[in-house]
């Protein structure tokens, strides 16, 4: 082939239909509260720990830290996005 049709991610699609409007774009909100207290302790969802009394499963020694690397990861996409698309030449992600 060659010619490939790649289709937009959310991120591109977010940034050309609002980029002119959106001047601060937000990822994640506090991702340390969101790995530790969803997977470490289990007060938050997904309710993932290592203990059993609280938590059905989960395992709090290597879980938090496989969360935070995927949101980094995910974080990182939508801040490569956000470059591709020059409408939001203002915006900050």
């Amino acid at each position: 082939l060659w010619w490939t049709w790649i289709p937009p991610t959310r991120p591109q699609v977010a940034f050309t239909l609002f980029g002119d409007r959106v001047k601060w774009w937000l990822t994640v909100n506090e991702p340390t509260v969101t790995c530790e207290n969803g997977f470490r302790w289990g007060s938050h969802p997904p309710g993932r720990c290592s203990d059993r009394r609280y938590c059905p499963a989960g395992d709090s020694s290597t879980e938090p830290p496989i969360c935070m690397h995927n949101i980094i990861l995910a974080h990182a996409a939508v801040s490569r996005s956000s470059s591709l698309c020059s409408s939001t030449a203002l915006a900050r992600v």
